[in-house]
């Protein structure tokens, strides 16, 4: 699951951004607002799920580790070469 798409926003998206997109999905998908839809409740976990991955920096930095994403540039050979190891 790529949290960036559950939340519809672009990877390098600011804080504010993550929020707002979190706040609108989680208000159309909450349970209270569709009571017996399955489809709707687990978009709803999702979406929890997503934000807290992107919310906090430490479990984001991992993340964009792990898929390779990162909005720094590498500026040495030496990190050119440390990022493909």
């Amino acid at each position: 699951m790529d949290p960036y798409k559950v939340l519809g926003v672009k990877k390098g998206a600011s804080l504010p951004e993550i929020k707002k997109a979190y706040r609108k999905l989680v208000f159309n998908f909450h349970p209270d607002h569709n009571p017996d839809n399955p489809q709707a409740e687990e978009k709803f976990r999702q979406v929890q799920i997503a934000y807290k991955e992107l919310a906090d920096p430490q479990e984001r930095l991992k993340l964009e580790k792990k898929t390779g994403f990162t909005d720094k540039p590498l500026n040495t050979a030496q990190e050119i070469w440390a990022e493909l190891i």
